[in-house]
């Protein structure tokens, strides 16, 4: 398993309890695929401690980093 750490570009709501979020990371695998899962933990501390299942929904390249997108309900 791969681990890295992506910042947050930007977080819109699309639909109520439905948003687009798109993550900006240099050591994600530039071979993803929209569909694939990314098991994603927020923060670093103890509040969250089980990672949750994102499935990719977009994808986009800028100078070798890959820029995705996860689309979820609340």
């Amino acid at each position: 398993m791969k681990q890295g750490f992506a910042s947050v570009i930007s977080n819109s709501k699309v639909m109520p309890a439905t948003h687009l979020i798109w993550l900006k990371a240099s050591q994600l695998d530039l071979e993803a695929q929209p569909g694939q899962f990314f098991m994603v933990r927020c923060g670093e501390g103890f509040e969250c401690i089980l990672r949750r299942p994102f499935s990719i929904h977009q994808i986009a390249f800028e100078n070798k980093r890959a820029k995705l997108a996860f689309l979820f309900n609340i």
